[in-house]
């Protein structure tokens, strides 16, 4: 089976000059096929992803009905 590769590029900061280059070396590896394949689906991803977020919810959620949060936090997060 084909190793799955999880890109995180958090904090990477690349000039245009670099950017092209990475994206010039990942075309030249990336490999086309006749059917998609469920291991190229992002689908476990998002859930993951979906997760952290209504975690984060629903204790900003759960703090601002106990007024534990200030202002400026409450805000962001009526909107």
């Amino acid at each position: 089976m084909k190793e799955k590769r999880i890109i995180n590029i958090n904090g990477a900061i690349l000039t245009q000059k670099e950017l092209e280059q990475y994206l010039e070396k990942l075309g030249t590896t990336h490999n086309i096929t006749q059917k998609s394949s469920k291991d190229t689906y992002p689908i476990p991803r998002l859930l993951e992803n979906y997760l952290v977020i209504k975690e984060v919810y629903e204790l900003l959620n759960e703090h601002v009905k106990l007024r534990n949060i200030n202002t400026s936090s409450r805000r962001m997060v009526i909107r």
